[in-house]
């Protein structure tokens, strides 16, 4: 399953989540581009090993700004 970048772009709560939860991976990019990033974390969704917790967790988050 996989999250579109619009998603994640959009919503201030599942972009920040995702920033903590990719954080050891993220200063790597060298970028602070909100758009480059969501996408980012878009592709690397599907990759992870508790990506049900974390639809969970996103899931939860869809209502939040």
């Amino acid at each position: 399953m996989s999250m579109p970048p619009e998603t994640i772009y959009n919503n201030d709560a599942i972009y920040r989540f995702l920033i903590y939860y990719f954080l050891e991976d993220l200063p790597s990019l060298e970028t602070d581009d909100r758009w480059t990033l969501a996408q980012t974390m878009a592709a690397w969704l599907p990759y992870e090993k508790r990506l049900a917790d974390i639809l969970k967790k996103i899931e939860g988050l869809r209502g939040r700004k």
